[in-house]
Parts: structure tokens; sequence; C-alpha cells
């Protein structure tokens, strides 16, 4: 695939956007006053560098217009937890009175 230069009306504003991601399009169109979608994201192409305002990627060009989105490389970002335990310390610097009602994990078996 041919590298291409995407460039964006806003600044991206994730800090978690990175180099190594899927970039994916869908187009919107608007129908008597609803915005309706194509059924699945598209992918683009994998990102190879970016900046506030372009991004780089390895693919193909999404039509005008279209709403970009994209995904983490699981191989890469995997963010489950290793091991037995956890541990886990919360902190709050506000001198008003705080509680904590409820503190909930969801930790799976893999």
């Amino acid at each position: 695939m041919a590298q291409i230069t995407i460039t964006l009306e806003n600044n991206i504003n994730n800090t978690s956007f990175q180099i190594g991601d899927d970039l994916y399009y869908v187009v919107y169109s608007e129908v008597a006053g609803i915005d309706n979608a194509t059924n699945t994201p598209i992918k683009i192409g994998t990102v190879i560098s970016f900046t506030s305002d372009t991004v780089d990627v390895d693919g193909v060009p999404p039509p005008a217009g279209a709403f970009l989105m994209f995904s983490k490389n699981t191989v890469i970002n995997d963010t489950s937890l290793t091991g037995y335990f956890a541990k886990v310390k919360l902190e709050n610097d506000s001198t008003d009175h705080a509680e904590i009602y409820r503190l909930t994990s969801n930790v799976g078996a893999r």
C-alpha cells in the first residue's frame, strides 16, 4: 500500500494515539435530519507518523468529510493485569470532606 498524509481540520487531542495504531473511517450522511453512518468502520491502514494536525498512514485515503477513529494494536498494547495480586493507591488532595461509596474491580481469567 502507498503512504498517504491525511490533513485534519482539528488537532489530535488524544494522548493514547500513537504510531502503530490502526486508522479507520466512517462516512456520515444527513438524511431527514438524522445522521446515518455506514454499517462498519473501514480500515485505512496503520499509522506511520503524525503531527498535531496530520497523520501519515500506510493505506488508502478516506473520502472527504469522513469521521476518523483508531484502534490499538492488542499485541503491543495488552493492558491486562499479570500475577495474582494488585496494589492500588488512592489519593485525595482536597481539604474538603470526601467519601468513597464503592470501589470495584473487574478482573477475569484469561
